[in-house]
C-alpha cells in the first residue's frame, strides 16, 4: 500500500512540475502567407495536393473516372487527367499514396 502512495505522490508531483515549467508556446519566428487565387473550369474535390515546380497535381481518390489530375499554375489549365482507380494494368490501387521524386517523376 506505502508503494503505492510512493508513486501516485511521485506522478502527480511530475504532472505539476511538468505543467508549471512551461508558460506557453511562442513561435520563434513570424511567417504570413501570400497566394495567388487559382480559377479553373475543372471540378476538383477535396484532395491530396502537391505543387511541383509550375504544376498542380491533385489526387482525387473519390471514384472519379480519372483520379489524378495535372493543372498548370500558370495558366490556370488543366494538362492531362489519368490514371483510374483500380488493379489492372495503368490503374492506381491507393491514390492517396501518389508523390514525387527528386527526379521530378510521379511515383
Amino acid at each position: 500500500m506505502a508503494k503505492t502512495h510512493i508513486l501516485w505522490y511521485f506522478l502527480v508531483s511530475l504532472f505539476l512540475w511538468g505543467c508549471n515549467q512551461q508558460k506557453g508556446f511562442k513561435f520563434k519566428t513570424e511567417t504570413s502567407l501570400q497566394g495567388v487565387e487559382f480559377i479553373t473550369n475543372d471540378t476538383l474535390a477535396m484532395g491530396k495536393t502537391i505543387v511541383f515546380d509550375s504544376l498542380l497535381i491533385v489526387v482525387q481518390s473519390d471514384n472519379r473516372e480519372k483520379c489524378l489530375r495535372i493543372l498548370d499554375l500558370n495558366t490556370q489549365n488543366l494538362i492531362s487527367a489519368a490514371a483510374m482507380i483500380g488493379r489492372g494494368p495503368g490503374e492506381i490501387a491507393n491514390p492517396a499514396n501518389i508523390s514525387i521524386d527528386e527526379k521530378g517523376r510521379i511515383l
